[in-house]
């Protein structure tokens, strides 16, 4: 003899969201090509950066153009978009002819032994600001799937949007330390996660802050 038990609470489908909060985790961060996660992980934890391959260090000026990711261009990325305008070097700096310019040419790169930059934790200090907040979205948002109100995908979704809005919002806000001179002569402005042009492409770095939704391991 078996017994058919009618689902009329939807226990069922509210056992079936709260497994997805089970099963799955949101994760938020920056996924791209080296490059942008070099220069996250430099920016959050500091670095001194030396010359390896080359006896300088080649630091772009705010005349130099932005790559296909939205981040500054390397010299050979930037040979490669410009080969009508060969780069020379003048003392400590690389530079193409420029008759517009007083001097006749255009700082493209500057040059340097080593740059030191400090640790800048938005991530970290993000997480800290907000950890309350987080706790809350979830009480709130399990409770709501308790009611029927909402999903765990749903849930997921709300953290990830909120947590990668208040990563941005850290680093809008992340004045100290500052840049150094040259870097705020370079950008027009001392705000050092932020690019030249935040508002477009020269945003990449605060632009590329996300979410994804995976598996929890085992």
């Amino acid at each position: 003899m078996s017994v058919k038990i009618n689902d009329d609470h939807g226990w069922n489908k509210i056992k079936k969201e709260l497994d997805v909060l089970n099963r799955y985790q949101v994760v938020i961060g920056f996924w791209g090509n080296d490059k942008l996660l070099e220069i996250v992980t430099v920016l959050e934890y500091g670095a001194t950066i030396r010359a390896k391959n080359y006896d300088w260090l080649f630091i772009p000026s705010k005349n130099d153009d932005l790559g296909d990711d939205g981040l500054p261009m390397s010299t050979s990325e930037w040979r490669a978009k410009h080969p009508d305008k060969p780069l020379f070097q003048a003392g400590h700096v690389l530079a193409i002819k420029d008759k517009s310019s007083p001097n006749g040419m255009k700082i493209i790169f500057y040059l340097v032994k080593q740059v030191k930059i400090p640790s800048r934790p938005f991530l970290r200090n993000s997480l800290i600001e907000n950890e309350k907040k987080y706790e809350r979205l979830v009480k709130v948002g399990v409770e709501r799937i308790i009611d029927g109100q909402a999903t765990g995908k749903g849930l997921l979704d709300l953290l990830g949007h909120t947590a990668a809005s208040d990563i941005r919002r850290t680093m809008r806000l992340f004045f100290k330390p500052g840049n150094a001179p040259l870097t705020i002569d370079n950008k027009g402005f001392n705000n050092p996660l932020i690019g030249r042009h935040a508002g477009g492409q020269g945003g990449a770095l605060i632009n590329k802050v996300t979410y994804k939704i995976i598996p929890k391991e085992g």
